[in-house]
């Protein structure tokens, strides 16, 4: 549900996702995209690697009617279907986050 309000909905003491500003300030863009960190990335049943040097970063777009992924990305995940003998290199993703205060989200 979307709520628009003109005071804070998080309080103190609430558990969310937090978002990140990083690629905002990596790539000095002009606009600041809602965007966080994947705790894991899943497709097809295999997990997609990620470490800290290199988070996977999820952008919220609510006029994104698909998905977008890196060259990176996409050339490891073509790579992992390729060896695994998939038949569907995107078929079923499963995102997770981990909350501020430890707990993961799906």
């Amino acid at each position: 549900q979307l709520v628009l309000s003109k005071t804070p909905l998080i309080q103190k003491d609430d558990d969310y996702i937090p978002l990140v500003r990083d690629l905002n300030r990596r790539y000095k863009a002009s606009v600041v995209h809602y965007t966080a960190k994947a705790s894991k990335f899943v497709v097809n049943g295999n997990p997609i690697q990620s470490n800290k040097n290199k988070p996977t970063y999820v952008i919220l777009d609510s006029g994104c009617s698909g998905m977008s992924v890196s060259e990176d990305l996409y050339n490891n995940r073509y790579a992992q279907a390729r060896l695994n003998k998939e038949k569907s290199l995107w078929g079923n993703v499963t995102i997770a986050f981990q909350t501020l205060a430890g707990d993961e989200v799906v």
